[in-house]
């Protein structure tokens, strides 16, 4: 069991080869419900590494990884709440940020209701400044 149970998410000290390459190693990290995290790194580092054996994509080496006290470490994908989408391969280059992040949207909820989503998104995850040609449509 994780040690602290408060966290969401514990990871414990966590390693991943590749044959004689340690792609990460001991890597601990306690996640609150509810906490917005960010992996910030240099191309090669292993975050995505990190975030494949929290989702069950990749087993690790060694260490555990825990949800809610449970360790999860063996489990498959499909029993982790947990997934990967990555930005680069979810975009569509013709769309502005404001048409890609409510494409998904279009057909659930109506125009009104996906603009305040999605402005308050942008608001949330501060990433207001990157907007381009940003238009309303209501």
């Amino acid at each position: 069991m994780g040690e602290n149970n408060n966290s969401y998410l514990e990871v414990k000290k966590l390693s991943k080869s590749f044959g004689l390459f340690e792609a990460i190693k001991n890597i601990s990290i306690n996640i609150d419900e509810g906490e917005f995290v960010c992996f910030l790194g240099p191309s090669g580092c292993g975050k995505t590494t990190l975030l494949r054996c929290i989702a069950g994509l990749e087993i690790q080496s060694t260490g555990s990884v825990f949800q809610k006290n449970k360790d999860i470490s063996n489990l498959p994908p499909s029993n982790r709440d947990f997934g990967i989408v990555f930005q680069s391969y979810a975009l569509f280059p013709n769309l502005t940020v404001f048409s890609n992040i409510g494409y998904g949207q279009i057909y659930h909820l109506s125009v009104k209701l996906i603009t305040i989503i999605i402005v308050s998104n942008f608001f949330i995850s501060s990433i207001s400044t990157k907007l381009n040609n940003f238009r309303f449509i209501i």
